[in-house]
């Protein structure tokens, strides 16, 4: 599961310089709630390629 925290890292870090460029500062509160939307839509996104995976069958 530590790829899920490197990949959260990075898209943190270019989803807060993107909100910075349209003007939206928001600080440590920003960077949690927008941490936890990139977490939930990984855990969304992680059933489908689990039953993709040719071993599961």
């Amino acid at each position: 599961m530590a790829w899920v925290g490197v990949t959260t890292w990075v898209v943190l870090d270019l989803v807060i310089a993107l909100l910075g460029k349209f003007g939206i500062e928001g600080g440590l509160g920003l960077k949690y709630v927008v941490a936890a939307v990139i977490m939930v839509v990984q855990l969304l996104l992680a059933p489908s390629r689990v039953l993709r995976h040719p071993l599961v069958r």
